[in-house]
C-alpha cells in the first residue's frame, strides 16, 4: 500500500485532505507519496561517510606537495571546529 492510498482523504485524515486539496503543490505531493521505493531511510549514506584523515596523513599530503612545488605558495587550510 502506498502512502497516498493511505491518506485517502477519509476519517481522521479530513484536515490533511483539506490541506492538500487547496495545496498548489498536491499532485507533485501526491506523486511523491504514491511513489514506491526499493530502499528507505538513507541509502547514499553508505556512499558519502568517508574515513576521518588522520593529522599525520594531512602534514604527509604537504611533505610530498612541497617536493613537487617550484616556487612559494601559500595555501589557506580550512580547520574543521571541534
Amino acid at each position: 500500500m502506498t502512502v497516498w492510498m493511505h491518506y485517502n482523504c477519509t476519517g481522521a485524515q479530513n484536515a490533511r485532505c483539506s490541506w492538500l486539496l487547496q495545496c498548489p503543490y498536491r499532485e507533485q505531493i501526491k506523486a511523491i507519496w504514491s511513489a514506491h521505493y526499493d530502499e528507505v531511510g538513507f541509502p547514499s549514506l553508505r556512499r558519502r561517510v568517508v574515513d576521518t584523515t588522520r593529522p599525520e596523513q594531512v602534514k604527509q599530503f604537504f611533505r610530498e606537495l612541497a617536493q613537487h612545488v617550484q616556487h612559494p605558495v601559500r595555501l589557506a587550510v580550512r580547520v574543521p571546529l571541534p
